[in-house]
């Protein structure tokens, strides 16, 4: 009876920090504390825990089972946007309209002469680009040249770029979209951030026109150095000199990252409330579906990753670790037909392509 009720109180225990998690989503780290946001960035763990107690009372014919079974089921809309389950194709045979894109982190093409992530867009052929750490040189023997990016994409006649900074060897910086159908409107969005952007391009898809924004989200912005550290503290939880270290590290860098995620996710959730079309938003939000980021500029709009995807749909990996940051998001008059994460190791995060139909 004693191990029965010091196992349920470990179980209470578990649950807690699943229910406080999902507060990450109406909290903003801009205008509140941070610690939700960090709890919600562990939902997956929380959750994947909570499953594996409810398990275990169920092989053991136990009623306590039903104590993370029930948090799950309060917890539903962020374990189903976290882990989807789909059993059949959404059929797309008697849309209209349909359109494919593909967004994709390409990290400044690792600084290629011959990017293969352009080798990859070209592979799977979207109607629609959208590209976040954009990098080209006007001139370079050493990087790829705007005009050598716009042979490599010269099936994509409409594009727009925003770019947000230059460096000494005039190597320019930022996001741009491609486009199979005209643009007919575009417009940059601006955040109070030196390496992140935004923009919105109005793009005619057989005569109906769609707004699609391009973003790249506030990185955390870990150098090697302190994702060293915190891999020591992993590596080494018993080393008290390393978990300090890291909590050091963690504390001096992320909670500001974290604010000014949020005024950015507030800027595009305005963007889109304000579009007067169909709008689709895509980028690298470098944050989870259990956060601020997403639930805000998410609204009432729908995820391909959830209505087309079944799994955690991770799109950036740091030893062996998982995360999925990288969204394609669509207002409800639209549907994903199909979603897939491509395997790619041209980038350290993976494209997403999906196709809408409406």
């Amino acid at each position: 009876m004693f191990t029965k009720s010091v196992l349920i109180g470990v179980n209470i225990l578990i649950v807690l920090p699943l229910l406080l998690s999902v507060c990450a989503n109406y909290v903003s780290p801009a205008q509140h504390t941070t610690a939700f946001a960090f709890l919600g960035l562990l939902f997956p763990l929380w959750m994947a825990l909570n499953v594996l107690c409810a398990l275990f009372w169920l092989i053991a014919h136990r009623w306590p089972f039903l104590i993370s079974l029930i948090a799950l089921l309060l917890c539903g809309s962020s374990v189903r946007n976290t882990f989807p389950i789909h059993f059949t194709a959404n059929d797309a045979d008697s849309a209209k309209h349909k359109v494919s894109l593909l967004s994709y982190n390409v990290a400044q093409f690792n600084h290629e002469k011959h990017p293969v992530a352009l080798d990859v867009v070209l592979e799977h052929d979207p109607d629609i680009v959208c590209l976040q750490e954009y990098a080209d040189c006007e001139q370079s023997n050493k990087y790829i040249t705007t005009a050598e990016v716009n042979k490599i994409m010269s099936r994509y006649p409409h594009r727009h770029t925003t770019i947000v900074w230059t460096n000494r060897y005039g190597s320019r910086f930022g996001t741009i979209t491609f486009s199979k159908y005209p643009i007919v409107g575009s417009a940059n969005i601006t955040f109070e951030s030196k390496g992140n952007s935004a923009h919105r391009v109005d793009v005619l898809v057989d005569g109906d026109t769609v707004r699609v924004i391009n973003c790249h989200l506030e990185s955390f912005s870990l150098k090697q150095g302190d994702l060293g550290v915190i891999d020591e503290a992993l590596n080494n939880p018993t080393s008290s000199e390393s978990v300090r270290t890291a909590g050091e590290t963690i504390r001096s860098t992320m909670p500001k990252r974290m604010r000014s995620r949020a005024k950015q996710a507030d800027i595009i959730a305005r963007e889109v409330k304000s579009s007067p079309y169909r709008t689709i938003v895509c980028g690298d939000f470098n944050d989870t579906p259990v956060s601020y980021t997403y639930h805000t500029v998410r609204g009432t709009m729908r995820d391909a990753h959830v209505d087309a995807d079944w799994g955690f749909g991770n799109t950036f990996f740091h030893k062996g670790i998982g995360v999925c940051i990288d969204h394609l998001l669509y207002t409800p008059d639209m549907r994903a037909t199909r979603y897939k994460v491509i395997d790619s190791p041209a980038s350290d995060h993976l494209p997403i392509c999906a196709t809408l139909a409406w």
